[in-house]
């Protein structure tokens, strides 16, 4: 994901910003790109705040650490920048989409987490990878401000979708743009009051049928 921000006085000083392995769909995140392209700094961070869709976060990120650079670096005036080109490419790499320690999933509910890093699969000791319903212990990586959960907070989640394909009984194959979690208490309640995204309806065998409820789309 390629930011570039110019200066309007002057069209030959730009500054770039670069985005790398962002775990999102980039469909969706041209969806972003294409209302952003040619506007100035300022209406670009308000139209990136004012937007429902999130991939707006990381690409609102992108962009002010892009004018914040160009202003300490090379003392711009962030009002008078304009995102000149804005592109989203694929990942040419493959990527391993299966949940393990270490991975980074994103938080599918409104409990105030962002982000999550799994530390491990709870009642899976010989099992490397995880998989949609398992329960796992993650640590927030990213959190909104003002929230009860705060970053570095260790937390259970139960996953809600993955990039790895899901075969079923059926032969239907279905895969996620994500991975992500919903957080959840040591009973299994989910800790937001919404849930945002697509789910796996394998869920609600699962007995996680509050999670369920609250999802916009189950499949």
């Amino acid at each position: 994901m390629i930011k570039k921000i110019k200066k309007k006085k002057n069209p030959e000083t730009e500054v770039y910003a670069l985005g790398q392995h962002i775990c999102m769909s980039a469909h969706k995140a041209r969806r972003v790109i294409d209302q952003i392209r040619g506007r100035s700094y300022e209406e670009t961070l308000t139209i990136l705040e004012l937007m429902p869709y999130r991939a707006c976060y990381p690409i609102f990120k992108l962009v002010y650490s892009a004018a914040a650079n160009a202003s300490h670096n090379m003392g711009f005036n962030e009002a008078d920048s304009v995102i000149s080109k804005a592109e989203v490419n694929e990942d040419s790499k493959k990527k391993n989409d299966m949940i393990q320690p270490q991975t980074h999933l994103n938080v599918a509910d409104n409990s105030g987490a962002r982000e999550l890093m799994c530390i491990r699969i709870i009642g899976a000791s010989n099992r490397r990878y995880a998989h949609i319903g398992d329960v796992i212990v993650a640590v927030i990586k990213e959190a909104v401000p003002n929230m009860p959960l705060e970053r570095s907070e260790v937390i259970r989640a139960v996953i809600v979708r993955t990039c790895k394909e899901l075969k079923r009984d059926n032969g239907m194959i279905i895969r996620y743009d994500d991975n992500a979690a919903v957080v959840i208490d040591q009973e299994g309640n989910p800790k937001g009051t919404r849930v945002f995204g697509a789910i796996a309806r394998e869920l609600r065998q699962l007995n996680f049928t509050k999670i369920v409820s609250l999802a916009p789309e189950v499949l």
